[in-house]
């Protein structure tokens, strides 16, 4: 059907030789998802001829030209943007059903649909963001987690528009300078949204966040829920174990399966040096898997772990901790939950909630005060953000906190003064 180029100037994409739209749109927006990697990659005005291959949404081989650092970085920045699974079939402000059954956006059988909210700043930004409409508790619940964490709002609480808190102040550049999404991997029981936004703060930067939900009940899907307490440690162990080795063979000089080398030239092969001696014990101690981006396809799951260097050394940074595992492979480590999910893909899986997990939670202050308190992450390392809201007033409160050992769940609020949150499960698994 020809090809496709997209930017300008120095930062021009041009995509030749192209037989699927589906897949131009995808590589479309991974390279504009990258644009800031590839801009470090090539310092400025350097060009290089990059070959792609994409089948179902994954980039599955690539190639540089010339094949030397420069190059290759280009190539890992583009494989870590890839947006696997998009449905090209949405568009701006058309309502489509979703069955999760069909592993699609297609006919109805869980009530839900899935219309946007929509606006345009006064700079000419678009932005859109996923409004899931219907009947069901779901549709409450994955629209509070979703707007709470990236738009900072309760859902419909707003004076003319959802983005008002998050978009660039009238005069100011700072802020996020636009957001769309995409819908990632559906299948029975399981529905996922992608958000890819951009942000203007110290320097621009950009982001693509996944997040799954039960498609029945619309609570959060994560690994804690997916894996046994005991296949969640084997998981971590055998993912950091195998992260230490590939840093290990890339500090000694190794070139790895995917091309990764350490540098030619001398200063920047000790600076990478450094930088990942760096960052080892963070791998092996400081951040466990569950703190990992999760990836789920149709057959495998996926670990993306954040980069090891700060922003301003990201053009250094040649190493993707991207593991990929087949459900297979993972079948004796998974919760009952997991398994009914993933492997059985059925819709009606339920898991036994053992302690406090990102989601949704409603409850009331001094039995006075409804409240709304949304659990962005609680991880295995006991830390824990929040943000509530007072349901009459709507304003995001920030928490932080941490789970303790009889998995009680302490919360501060940034005061001033400090608001001090105390949650305990009671046997009849409400908090309290």
């Amino acid at each position: 059907i020809g090809s496709l180029t997209i930017g300008s100037g120095y930062e021009t994409a041009t995509f030749n030789d192209v037989r699927s739209t589906c897949n131009t749109l995808r590589l479309a927006l991974a390279f504009g998802t990258a644009a800031a990697d590839i801009r470090r990659c090539l310092q400025g005005t350097e060009k290089r001829h990059i070959s792609l291959v994409v089948e179902n949404g994954r980039i599955t081989s690539s190639a540089a030209e010339p094949d030397d650092d420069k190059g290759r970085c280009v190539t890992r920045a583009l494989a870590g943007a890839q947006l696997g699974g998009l449905t090209c079939a949405l568009e701006a402000g058309v309502r489509l059903p979703i069955d999760p059954g069909k592993g699609e956006v297609s006919e109805p059988s869980t009530g839900l649909t899935v219309g946007s909210l929509e606006a345009t700043h006064s700079n000419g930004s678009r932005y859109r963001f996923p409004l899931i409409e219907g009947e069901s508790p779901a549709a409450s619940r994955i629209n509070t987690f979703l707007q709470t964490i990236e738009l900072r709002k309760l859902p419909g609480r707003h004076s003319e528009t959802a983005f008002e808190d998050v978009w660039p102040d009238e005069g100011s550049h700072h802020g996020m300078t636009g957001i769309d999404y995409s819908f990632a991997f559906n299948q029975p029981g399981i529905l996922s949204v992608e958000i890819a936004g951009d942000y203007y703060g110290a320097y621009p930067s950009s982001s693509l966040r996944t997040y799954y939900f039960d498609a029945h009940t619309g609570e959060v899907i994560t690994l804690r829920n997916l894996f046994s307490l005991t296949g969640l440690a084997t998981l971590d162990e055998t993912i950091t174990r195998a992260r230490l080795q590939r840093l290990d063979d890339f500090l000694a000089g190794k070139r790895l399966p995917d091309g990764a080398q350490l540098r030619s030239d001398p200063d920047e092969a000790a600076d990478q040096q450094a930088l990942y001696q760096e960052c080892r014990p963070r791998i092996e101690k400081g951040h466990p898997v569950s703190s990992d981006r999760l990836i789920l396809s149709k057959h495998t799951l996926g670990l993306v772990r954040e980069p090891c260097a700060p922003h301003v050394l990201l053009a250094l940074d040649d190493l993707v901790f991207d593991d990929t595992r087949s459900y297979a492979e993972l079948e004796n480590l998974l919760s009952d939950y997991g398994r009914c999910l993933l492997i059985a893909r059925r819709s009606d899986c339920r898991h036994s909630n053992t302690g406090i997990s990102s989601g949704v939670y409603r409850g009331m202050i001094g039995g006075r005060y409804p409240i709304t308190l949304v659990i962005e992450s609680a991880v295995s390392t006991g830390k824990v953000a929040a943000t509530y809201f007072y349901d009459k007033y709507a304003t995001a409160i920030a928490l932080g906190g941490t789970v303790t050992e009889d998995g009680s769940v302490q919360l501060i609020e940034k005061g001033p003064p400090p608001a001090r949150f105390e949650l305990r499960r009671q046997p009849d698994g409400r908090f309290r």
